[in-house]
């Protein structure tokens, strides 16, 4: 049971990892699909996950087709900007 007082984050824990990052995001029929410069801060997690790029993008997936979702700080080995 929950506290009435307390309140509960529902922000993405991406953040933690950089403001902007990379998002591997693999799919049930196996596709896997990138996208770069992701504002982590933009990030919401529902029945679609939706977030924004740098580029001002606004991307939405329907997580029930999602296995796993990779995340990379931007820059890091293995992507590109």
């Amino acid at each position: 049971m929950t506290n009435n007082n307390q309140e509960t984050n529902l922000q993405s824990s991406v953040t933690r990892v950089s403001d902007v990052v990379t998002q591997v995001i693999v799919f049930r029929d196996g596709v896997k699909k990138t996208y770069h410069n992701v504002l982590s801060a933009s990030i919401e997690d529902g029945t679609f996950c939706k977030f924004r790029t740098k580029t001002g993008q606004l991307i939405l997936i329907n997580t029930q087709n999602v296995l796993s979702i990779e995340v990379y700080p931007e820059g890091a080995e293995g992507t590109s900007a």
